[in-house]
Formats: structure tokens, C-alpha cells, sequence
């Protein structure tokens, strides 16, 4: 009896060593990288189903969910590991295949995929007329982003459209409510899928060279990692999307810089749809109607954290899907599942790591039976809760030589600051309805979320699933924004920027509620408007003039009210990168430049030179985590450069060889320049005079 289970088992498994040699046949030869990464693919996949069915059996969306997360973070725990040992190659990554596919092998039940047709068929009478206004709706709008490519500076995407985009949208978006409210079947879920990738793919569609800045430094290290098999110094922090990149790269041959940009955007659309109903539904409780509907809400903050690839926003997102699926984890081996996908959070970024793996701890804390343990249980933890992340912080300083901590004089004021208006004000005035709609768009979100918050603690003794341990973690890193606000400084962070990890937590703490708020609004609905047809199409007007304009708020603004944001990296900065790269002979040199700049220099050559400053070693090109270098950027950019100045610089810096870069976007750029000009060795203008770069030597 048990030979023939083997032998069954040995056979069922046979198509994912099939998929796992074809990989390996495919990285070691010149097959194409798309076929190799459809290959890749079906092999996690393919891992996923095997792993799923030891995990939770249950269901087939079950099984695929905790499957899903296993492989996945198996997979990348053991390319984290084999970066830190500084052996990320084929051979080695290969090694990883085997051995994940062994394990899914071993984990396998025998049960093959089921795969049904939709319930309610194809052209569904009710529901059809919205499918092919969605459908049209998206296609339309993806062409329309896809013709919007640039490579010129670009401060927002909005820049490219008129108001007839945003409507098109919002209609598209009513297409999708009211097709999710008027199927049975999982059909919806695949449209709401489709819409969230249009949605979250402007960012990569629009901007030619890319978006922000610190894409830029990941990608570069990215590629350091697949060149070289290691990133020194050696360390954790990153090292997850690293080496999952690195490892996809090795594996299929698509090119890291189209890996690392579309992998948050696709992840993001490809499972939040899925897991939030699954959660809604499942897990907390709600109807199968009130899931399709409201999980189109999933995103209820502005969502520029999902359009974009960095190690924070792929760990945000781990966060969002396991606060949505926890209440589903029900076993020890699910459990363990999501604990894995905590470890491999943590290694991408402990600022999204430590918070899920509290989360984690404090729903165990609150599975103890007794009475009295529990309770002490969940008040060490929600010490620990509050102190973890302070913590962190403190080694970080102190790894970096800086004080521990360094008190603020205003600490209430800093603090606060984080929920107030984070725009700066400008020299013209603002109209009433442009305040009003940024106020709204700030303040009725945190209102829900408060409202959820004490609807859970009212409900906690009635509701599916215990709130307890999401409002312990709520209020402890509440109390650890305060302390991050009010005892930190950075060294290496200019001032500008100081904030910026509060300012991430708080993001945290908002994702961290989202699933209740969901909860507390459908509720909210069912009570008071029910889904008849009249009150579903006021509930799906009302959600749609939200994530319009969430949508809106998700990538950078250029209007009266906000004015200061920077542009992209454009091909000019490509074309001065090259440029001075080729002057190189073999002396060391700075450039001070804007940060787009740096960017689009470290992503051409990586982290090729470095300069021994006072402070100790630095990159060549100034960048805000820098040091001292972008201060002295800023400061000739803003007051010229001078003898004296040029001299400071050059001592500290220990070289003999500046390059300073303008921009005729500046306004005083005229001023800078002849001053600048006054006393350079040499100038070259790039694309006529949008850059003009001064020598000095």
C-alpha cells in the first residue's frame, strides 16, 4: 500500500522536476529569457500546489495562498543565504531549485489541481455589459500610458493627461464594483486583478529611465549582487530583494532593471485582490458579496507605496497581505508559514519585518489558554512592541558611530508634525476646493481607521476574530513613532530627510488596520444600506470617487498645492553620467550634482569608485544619504560656488578633481552659472545648455 502511494507520489511529481531541469537546461544555455521565465513560473507554482496541499488541504485557495507564501519564502530565504555567504551564482541558485523542489516533493499529497469553469458563465447577463467596459476602459487607459513614455524630466505622470483620463477611470472602476456585485464565481477577482495592474503601472509605463531615487541605488546593488556573487560589506539589511532578484535574473535571463521595476507592481496587483477576499470573506467573517465589493478598498491609503520597487514598499506589501490572512492560519503549519514569510520580510527591511513578526508573536500570545498567561503574555509583548524598532536604531547608530539617541527640544511638535499637512506652502494662494479635497483625503481615512479601531474593541468579545493582538501592535508603534519623532537624529541622512523613517512607520501602522477597516465599513453598509440595486450604485459612486482620487494621490502631484516636487531622472542625466565616466583616467574625483543625477551615475556604473572623506568613504556623486557631500550641493546651489568653498570641499573630499553640475530648471540658474563660470577650468554644456557642468581642477 505504501510503495504504491510512493509510486503514485513519484509520478504526480514528476511535472515540476520536469519544469525544474528545464530551468537548469535554460540558465546554463541561449534559450530566450521569456521562455525561461514563463519556465520559472510554472515552477513556483508548481511548488506552490505541492507545498500548499502539507500546509492547509482544506481548499484549493487555501492550499495555493500558504503554498504560495511557503515557496516563495523558501526560495528566498536560500538566496538570501547564499548572497550573505557571497555565493550567488548559477551553480549555486541551481542547487536551490533542487533543493525546493525536493522539499515540494516530499511535502506533495498526490491531489492534482482542480480546474473549473466559471459558475456563472461567460457573458453573464447582468454582469456582461461591465465586463467589456472595464475591459475597454483598461485598455484604453494602458495604451494611453504606454504612448505617455518619456525620458525627459518628468515631476508627475498627471503632467501627460487631461481630465477625460481620470474619467475614463472612474468609469472603468464603476465597471469593475458593479461587476464584482453581480457575479458568484471567482471571474470578478480576475477583473478586479487586471484593474489593479492598470492602476498600479503608471509609474513604470510613463517614466522612460525610472522613478525616484533610491530605485536607482537597489537596482545598482542588484547588479553588483549578479555580477560579483556578494554585496560588501556583508549584511542583511536589503540582502531579501537582492538576492530574490538576482536569483529570478540568474535564472531566466530578463534584465534585473525590468525584474526590480515591475516586481512590486505585479506581486501587488497578482495577490491583493485574491487574498483580500479570501481574508474577508474567510477569515473575518463577511459575505461573499461584501468581499467582492469591498476589496476593492484594500488599497484605502494613497497606494504609491505598490507602484514602485524598493526593499520597504516589497516588505509593506508582505505586511498588507499577511494582516488580510492571518485570521486564516488556524493550524501550526500555516502558522509556521506565515512566521517564514516574517523572516524573509525581515531580511528585506526590518522596518516592515519587525512589526509582522510582532504581529505574529502577539497572535500566538493571545492563543494561550490561561487566563492569567495570556495576559502577562500580551503586556511583555506590547513592551516589546514598543521598544523593538527604538532599538534597532539605537545599534544603528551606534554601528555607524554616531550618539545613541539625541533628544529633540520640540518632541511633541515633531511628532505631531506627522499628521499634519505635509505639503509646504507656497507664494500663491490655494483655492478652497484644492485645500478642502488634500484635508479630506488625509483626515476621512485615519477617521475610518479610528472608528474601526474602537468598533473592534467594542466587538472583540462577538467578532470572528480576536482584534487584540492588531490593537496591542497599533498602540505600541504608536508609542514607537514618538520615540523615533522625538530621540533620533541620522548622521548620514540630510535634514530634509530626517523624518523619513517615521514617516514610514506611521505607513506601516495605517496598513497594519486596513483589513479592519474593510470590516468596519461593510459592516457599516450592511447595517445601514444592504445591496439592492439603488443602494449598490451609491455605494459603488461613492467608492469610486475614493479611489479615483486615492489613484490620484498615488504617484507625484504637480498642482497649486503641491509645487516643491522634484523632477524624474531624465536622459540628460544618463547622457552626463556617461560623459564624465568617460573622463575618468584613473584619479579619483567628486561630483556634486542633484540627487537624479547621482542616481542615474550609480545605476551606469554601480559602485565603482568611492572617495576617503574625512567623515570615511563616501560615493562620488553627492546623494542625501551621503554625508556631508549633498550639503555642499545644496549650498552652491543655492548661494554659487566660491574659491573658498571649492577649497573646503577638496579637503574634505581628499581630491584634487570637482565637477560641479547645473540646470536651467533652476531659477536663479543664470546667477549660479556665472558665478560658477568665474573661476572654472573647463565647461561643457549637455543637449545645448539644460546641463552645464563646471570643471575644476
Amino acid at each position: 500500500m505504501r510503495a504504491g502511494k510512493f509510486k503514485r507520489q513519484c509520478e504526480v511529481s514528476l511535472p515540476i522536476w520536469g519544469l525544474a531541469f528545464a530551468l537548469l537546461f535554460g540558465a546554463t544555455t541561449l534559450v530566450p529569457s521569456p521562455l525561461r521565465f514563463v519556465v520559472f513560473v510554472f515552477w513556483l507554482a508548481a511548488g506552490s500546489w505541492m507545498l500548499g496541499g502539507w500546509i492547509d488541504a482544506r481548499s484549493q485557495a487555501r492550499r495555493l495562498l500558504f503554498g504560495a507564501f511557503a515557496a516563495i519564502s523558501c526560495f528566498g530565504l536560500a538566496l538570501t543565504a547564499l548572497a550573505l555567504a557571497g555565493n550567488l551564482t548559477v551553480v549555486s541558485v541551481s542547487v536551490a531549485v533542487i533543493a525546493l523542489s525536493t522539499l515540494s516533493t516530499c511535502a506533495f499529497d498526490g491531489v492534482l489541481p482542480r480546474f473549473v469553469s466559471f459558475t456563472d458563465g461567460f457573458a453573464h447577463a447582468p454582469s456582461f455589459p461591465y465586463l467589456l467596459i472595464a475591459l475597454f476602459g483598461d485598455t484604453w487607459i494602458f495604451i494611453n500610458l504606454y504612448n505617455a513614455w518619456t525620458a525627459e524630466p518628468l515631476v508627475s505622470p498627471w503632467q501627460m493627461f487631461n481630465a477625460a483620463f481620470f474619467l475614463v477611470f472612474a468609469a472603468a472602476t464603476l465597471a469593475v464594483i458593479l461587476f464584482a456585485a453581480t457575479r458568484r464565481d471567482h471571474a470578478s477577482l480576475l477583473l478586479s486583478t487586471l484593474h489593479l495592474f492598470v492602476s498600479l503601472s503608471a509609474a513604470v509605463m510613463v517614466y522612460g529611465i525610472g522613478f525616484g531615487f533610491d530605485p536607482f541605488i537597489h537596482r545598482a546593488a542588484e547588479m553588483a549582487l549578479v555580477h560579483d556573487g556578494v554585496i560588501e560589506p556583508r549584511r542583511l539589511l536589503y540582502l531579501g530583494q537582492y538576492a530574490l532578484i538576482g536569483g529570478a535574473n540568474l535564472l531566466t535571463g530578463v534584465r534585473v532593471i525590468l525584474l526590480d521595476k515591475w516586481l512590486v507592481p505585479v506581486l501587488a496587483s497578482l495577490s491583493i485582490p485574491a487574498v483580500a477576499f479570501f481574508g474577508l470573506r474567510d477569515g473575518f467573517g463577511l459575505s461573499d458579496q461584501s468581499s467582492r465589493v469591498f476589496l476593492h478598498l484594500a488599497l484605502f491609503f494613497p497606494a504609491m507605496y505598490f507602484v514602485f520597487t524598493v526593499p520597504f514598499n516589497l516588505t509593506l506589501l508582505i505586511l498588507l497581505l499577511i494582516a488580510f490572512v492571518l485570521p486564516l492560519a488556524d493550524s501550526w503549519r500555516a502558522r509556521s508559514t506565515l512566521l517564514l514569510l516574517g523572516l524573509f520580510a525581515l531580511s528585506i527591511h526590518p522596518l516592515g519585518g519587525v512589526p509582522i513578526l510582532l504581529l505574529l508573536g502577539l497572535s500566538l500570545l493571545a492563543l494561550m489558554r490561561r487566563v492569567r498567561w495570556r495576559q502577562a503574555g500580551l503586556c511583555v509583548g506590547s513592551v516589546m512592541a514598543l521598544l523593538a524598532l527604538p532599538a534597532l536604531f539605537v545599534l544603528y547608530n551606534l554601528a555607524s558611530g554616531q550618539s545613541p539617541v539625541s533628544p529633540q527640544s520640540q518632541m511633541l511638535s515633531r511628532f505631531f508634525t506627522l499628521f499634519t499637512d505635509p505639503y509646504l506652502p507656497g507664494a500663491l494662494p490655494i483655492p478652497f476646493f484644492v485645500e478642502l479635497f488634500y484635508d479630506a483625503m488625509r483626515w476621512v481615512p485615519r477617521f475610518v481607521v479610528v472608528l474601526a479601531l474602537f468598533f473592534a474593541w467594542r466587538r472583540r468579545q462577538t467578532l470572528t476574530v480576536s482584534p487584540v493582538p492588531m490593537l496591542i501592535l497599533t498602540g505600541s508603534l504608536l508609542g514607537s513613532l514618538f520615540l523615533l519623532s522625538g530621540f533620533f537624529t541620522f548622521a548620514d541622512v540630510i535634514h530634509y530627510e530626517q523624518m523619513e523613517f517615521a514617516w514610514r512607520l506611521l505607513q506601516t501602522m495605517f496598513l497594519l488596520t486596513t483589513p479592519w477597516a474593510l470590516v468596519f465599513l461593510a459592516r457599516l453598509w450592511k447595517q445601514y444600506g444592504g445591496f439592492s440595486f439603488e443602494r449598490m450604485s451609491l455605494l459603488s459612486l461613492l467608492m469610486v470617487i475614493f479611489i479615483t482620487a486615492t489613484w490620484y494621490l498615488s504617484y507625484p502631484q504637480l498642482n497649486l498645492k503641491v509645487r516643491n516636487a522634484g523632477a524624474s531622472v531624465s536622459a540628460t542625466d544618463v547622457e552626463v553620467a556617461r560623459f564624465l565616466e568617460s573622463r575618468y583616467d584613473g584619479e579619483s574625483f567628486l561630483v556634486l550634482s542633484h540627487q537624479m543625477t547621482s542616481a542615474a551615475a550609480i545605476q551606469e556604473s554601480g559602485f565603482r569608485h568611492y572617495l576617503k572623506t574625512d567623515d570615511g568613504l563616501a560615493l562620488w556623486y553627492a546623494i542625501p544619504t551621503g554625508g556631508k557631500l549633498y550639503g555642499y550641493f545644496l549650498r552652491m546651489s543655492m548661494d554659487g560656488p566660491t574659491p573658498e568653498l571649492l577649497n573646503e570641499i577638496r579637503e574634505f573630499a581628499n581630491v584634487r578633481h570637482v565637477y560641479f553640475v547645473t540646470y536651467d530648471s533652476w531659477p536663479n540658474a543664470g546667477f549660479i552659472r556665472s558665478r560658477a563660470a568665474s573661476f572654472a577650468d573647463a565647461s561643457y554644456g549637455v543637449q545645448g545648455t539644460k546641463l552645464v557642468i563646471y570643471e575644476y581642477e
